[in-house]
């Protein structure tokens, strides 16, 4: 079953009313989803479920999701720009030290999945935020912990502002992060 949070993120561009995610996200197909989870399954040599973004995730890391190196779960969610944006991705947590990390996805290419950005925040009960510009594109965001073999609950959000002026470009994140 899923955890909600009593937390509400209120972080978001000054002035910017964020829209639904229908208005500037464009659908990740299951196509592009399948890709992407056989790409991260064989890099990180496991079973990979690759979620799509639609409005907010509550996720939880947990025994039996793909393993870091370094011994941390990960889950692993997909979005896709359908104009250029400036995006902030943040993951916050109660229960484990967040680390987020934000691919771009160029499928089919030689090179499909370039890290673009990573944040940790090591103490408990905090955040993790990647702020980039990004061109429109689909992307991959890491959910994952600072320590090995934390377990826990965690809300991850994605929300941005289009590029090109005042108009706001997109809100999204969502899907149960549970397996």
């Amino acid at each position: 079953s899923r955890t909600a949070f009593a937390l509400l993120l209120a972080l978001s561009f000054a002035g910017c009313d964020l829209i639904s995610s229908s208005d500037a996200l464009g659908d990740v197909s299951d196509s592009d989803r399948s890709e992407l989870a056989d790409l991260t399954g064989a890099f990180f040599n496991c079973n990979a479920e690759v979620r799509e973004i639609t409005d907010r995730a509550n996720g939880t890391l947990e025994s039996g999701d793909c393993l870091q190196t370094d011994g941390s779960y990960q889950d692993f969610y997909a979005f896709r720009l359908d104009e250029s944006a400036d995006v902030r991705v943040l993951m916050s947590s109660d229960t484990v030290a967040p680390y987020l990390f934000l691919l771009e996805a160029d499928l089919g290419s030689q090179d499909p999945l370039v890290e673009i950005g990573r944040d940790r925040n090591s103490s408990l009960g905090s955040l993790a935020a990647v702020s980039q510009p990004l061109p429109a594109g689909l992307y991959l965001v890491y959910a994952n912990s600072v320590d090995a073999g934390e377990t826990g609950d965690y809300t991850l959000t994605v929300e941005g502002e289009a590029a090109s002026g005042n108009r706001p470009a997109a809100r999204a994140a969502g899907g149960s992060g549970r397996k």
